[in-house]
This record gives structure tokens, C-alpha cells and sequence, in this order.
């Protein structure tokens, strides 16, 4: 009896020593596996993120032109729209749809007075290199294509003159815009035409180019 009870003491021992020895060692093995786990949570990469908003502002227009048939005066004109973007990083992409006026000035013609609406189609790089800085962050850069589309060319007196222009421009867009409190920004932004949108006036070369200042307000980021 005495054997037996001493063989059950033994077993016993060895059962909760074994026990224990195989907690420890597995316990042991978790905190090398979260670290790789915290690891992996740092150098993740970042989900994108998704803007949404409006913009109104306004549109300085110039015409330059190769027969200095406009006046070179800045024009002003209003501007407003909707855009969407997307961030990732330090990149991202910013997409627009603006509707514009834009006013010229006829030198040879007693200063005849033209006005036009166009749809502009922005497409646009946006980059933020301070992105880890504070205050800085809020600082982003665009740049890209702009592609535009005449809705309409009235004179003053009311004539439809679109024929005289082209259908479509393209230019070259560049510009900054800073994030507000209360989801606003502020943004200004150079356009300078690369398309001759002369229609009418053989070998003249007319070329549309701008400064556009804006407000928006973002839904959705």
C-alpha cells in the first residue's frame, strides 16, 4: 500500500511539474509573437484617405494673344465646383468638375466686351511633404491637367460668338492649398494654356491663362 501511495505522490509531481514547465515555455513564446505583431501594426502601410467636397472662388483671366488683339489685362471672373480625392501617404490624387466665367476686352473694337462659360475638368497630383510636421500638414500641393470645355461666347450685345474659339483648351494647372478648421480650405492656383483656341483669325495664336482663388468646404475626409 505504502508503494502504491508513493507512486501516485510521483506521478503527481511529475503531472505539475510538466504542467508548469509547459505554460512557461509557452508564455515565453507569445511575447516574441507580439512583437512582431506590434511590428507589423507600425510598418502596415496607411489606408488610403477619401475627401469629398465644394469649392467657389474667383477666376483671373488672360488672354494672350499673338496679334495683341485683346486687352492683356486680367479679367476677373467666378468659379465654382465639387472635387474628390484621395490620399495615401505623402501622395494623392484630386479630381474636379468647375464651372467658370471668363471676360475679355476687344482692343479694335472700342474695347467690345466678350463674356464665356466654360466646364473645367482638373485632373490633378496632390502632395503634402511635411505631412509629419504640425501646422505644416495641413499644407498641400497640386498640380496636373486641366481640360476645358466652351459652354458658351456672348459679345456685349448679346451676339453668340462661339464659333469664334475652339471647343475644348488644355492647360497646365499648378498650385497650394491650406487646411482650415470647420473642414474649410483656402487654395490658389496658376493655369497657363497650352491649346490655341483661336477658331476665326488665321495664323493668330490666342492662349488662355489664369489665377484662380478659392474656398472649399470638404463633406466628406
Amino acid at each position: 500500500m505504502k508503494r502504491i501511495l508513493t507512486l501516485a505522490i510521483c506521478f503527481a509531481v511529475l503531472a505539475v511539474a510538466n504542467s508548469s514547465y509547459a505554460q512557461s515555455s509557452s508564455s515565453g513564446k507569445l511575447k516574441p509573437d507580439s512583437r512582431k505583431r506590434d511590428r507589423h501594426r507600425r510598418h502596415a502601410p496607411k489606408e488610403p484617405n477619401f475627401g469629398m467636397g465644394i469649392k467657389v472662388g474667383a477666376n483671373m483671366q488672360y488672354m494672350q494673344d499673338s496679334r495683341k488683339l485683346f486687352d492683356n489685362w486680367i479679367k476677373p471672373g467666378a468659379m465654382a465646383g465639387i472635387y474628390f480625392n484621395m490620399e495615401r501617404g505623402v501622395f494623392g490624387v484630386q479630381l474636379e468638375g468647375i464651372g467658370k466665367t471668363c471676360r475679355y476686352y476687344v482692343k479694335h473694337a472700342a474695347y467690345l466686351h466678350l463674356r464665356t462659360w466654360n466646364v473645367d475638368f482638373p485632373i490633378l497630383l496632390t502632395c503634402r511633404p511635411f505631412r509629419q510636421i504640425p501646422v505644416l500638414d495641413r499644407l498641400k500641393f497640386v498640380a496636373g491637367p486641366e481640360i476645358s470645355f466652351l459652354v458658351s461666347a456672348v459679345r456685349g450685345d448679346r451676339n453668340e460668338v462661339k464659333n469664334d474659339f475652339t471647343n475644348a483648351d488644355v492647360a497646365a494647372a499648378a498650385g497650394i492649398e491650406i487646411d482650415l478648421p470647420l473642414n474649410l480650405h483656402v487654395g490658389a492656383r496658376g493655369l497657363w494654356g497650352l491649346v490655341n483656341i483661336n477658331n476665326t483669325l488665321p495664323s493668330a495664336e490666342w492662349h488662355n491663362h489664369s489665377l484662380q482663388f478659392t474656398v472649399g468646404y470638404r463633406f466628406l475626409q
